[in-house]
């Protein structure tokens, strides 16, 4: 998933921190031959910015409206079940599907009850239509947000049995989150994630991130086990995990998430560098070394500069 490497790069990304991006290409180019022209220098403060992104069979949609909050999502719902009431399931179905439109767009985290009753009501009405599978997605997205769910008689009664099949049904897949989850995020469908991994349900989940602009949201759509890349999550002090056998391999994965194409890069960290290269299979780090010094020139005794 792209988010930083411009799509047509116009070399072999560098990426750096701290010194200036000529000092940087100046450096790789003196350590590899590698011409200036074919380099693209990629600073680090930079490429923690980005959005969420993945590794493996997940997909991420990312927001492509306006930033909306809690009590738009709320006033949907609200004229959803209105609409349901008055016996115009259509209607009611466009409010909801507005809603998780605008999820994606949600700059505050999430308040799992009313998304779980919107994602409930979604499951019922596509039930009640006779979509059953469709209808168990919703209501496992519905219980992702609040595990402990019951049933609304309220709503259309063909939901009732497939919400207590979806409850029946084990959790199936594991996300992998890279880094570690902690206190300052991420948040799966309202509830933040701590750890390294995550069991959740087959379909739809809300991701959410901290960033320096306030919460990130996207849609999450897992159908296998993945792996989920938060840049926001690394600090600038994290390039320094290049030089360690324990942490490079979370390095390695932004990288990779920077550009779903990315081949090689080059890592310049406190004058040393690394490459970075990539075949479609787990990418290889190598350290360059620094060229020899040159030899001393050789000293001159004072009679050697005597004239004949």
């Amino acid at each position: 998933m792209l988010w930083l490497l411009p799509a047509a790069l116009a070399g072999t990304p560098v990426i750096y921190d701290g010194p200036s991006a000529l000092e940087v290409l100046a450096q790789v180019t003196g350590r590899t031959g590698l011409p200036a022209d074919q380099l693209t220098p990629v600073a680090f403060r930079d490429l923690i910015a980005g959005p969420p992104a993945t590794r493996g069979a997940a997909v991420l949609r990312h927001c492509a409206s306006d930033p909306v909050d809690m009590t738009m999502l709320r006033t949907e719902l609200a004229r959803a079940e209105a609409a349901w009431q008055q016996s115009t399931p259509h209607t009611a179905m466009d409010h909801l599907d507005l809603a998780v439109a605008w999820m994606s767009c949600l700059t505050a985290l999430a308040e799992p009850a009313p998304l779980a009753r919107l994602f409930l009501l979604r499951g019922a009405l596509l039930a009640e239509d006779g979509q059953t599978e469709a209808a168990l997605d919703e209501l496992n997205t519905a219980l992702s947000f609040q595990p402990v769910l019951e049933w609304d008689p309220s709503f259309p009664a063909a939901g009732e049995e497939l919400l207590a099949q979806a409850l029946s049904s084990e959790v199936h897949h594991t996300i992998s989150l890279t880094p570690d989850g902690s206190s300052s995020g991420p948040w799966l469908d309202g509830h933040l994630s701590v750890g390294r991994t995550v069991a959740v349900r087959s379909g739809l989940h809300l991701v959410q991130a901290a960033s320096t602009a306030g919460i990130r949201s996207a849609w999450l759509i897992v159908r296998q086990d993945a792996d989920l890349i938060i840049p926001t999550s690394y600090q600038r002090s994290s390039l320094s995990w290049v030089t360690s056998a324990e942490d490079r391999d979370a390095l390695l994965a932004l990288l990779q998430a920077s550009h779903s194409d990315l081949i090689a890069a080059y890592i310049a960290f406190e004058g040393g560098l690394w490459l970075m290269t990539s075949d479609g299979e787990e990418p290889r780090l190598t350290q360059l070394e620094a060229p020899p010094a040159p030899p001393p020139a050789p000293v001159r005794r004072w009679w050697q500069w005597r004239k004949p």
